[in-house]
């Protein structure tokens, strides 16, 4: 990159980080459920300082997928901005019919353009597709969402 347009850009003050909040969580949330529920302790308020600011999410989960039938176990998350999805994923274990408990630590980064300055709410939910159970966190571990304000 040029030299005059690393100046422009930080005479536009691009990229710089107006805020950041983040929640830490240890609770333990378990759904069997085949709907979206929330997972426990794992919502971030911010209110953007300028309406084209971006926002990014950052999570760091830890995942433990549970199933003792022979289809393994599929669960799927996504991350709400308020009652609006804004990314969905899906994660499964291999292993089936042997009570698998398989333990993944799972980093996620979403940049979102929620075009306010009014507060957002970000949060977590989750749902299992087959299998028996997924879980977020297990007893001292912790998960965290973490989101930035970015301005243009």
């Amino acid at each position: 990159i040029a030299d005059d347009a690393v100046t422009a850009a930080k005479a536009t003050g691009f990229g710089k980080i107006a805020q950041a909040q983040t929640t830490v969580t240890t609770t333990t949330s378990s759904t069997s459920s085949t709907s979206f529920t929330d997972v426990t302790n794992l919502t971030v308020n911010i209110t953007p300082s300028a309406s084209d600011s971006k926002i990014l999410i950052m999570l760091g989960v830890i995942i433990r997928v549970m199933s003792q039938s022979s289809e393994g176990n599929v669960s799927d998350f996504q991350v709400l901005r308020d009652s609006t999805s804004i990314t969905q994923f899906r994660l499964g274990n291999r292993e089936a019919n042997n009570e698998q408990r398989d333990i993944h630590t799972s980093g996620y980064h979403i940049l979102d353009s929620p075009s306010t300055t009014s507060q957002v709410t970000y949060k977590l939910q989750m749902k299992k597709v087959n299998g028996d159970q997924v879980q977020i966190n297990d007893g001292s571990k912790q998960s965290h969402i973490t989101v930035l304000e970015l301005l243009a």
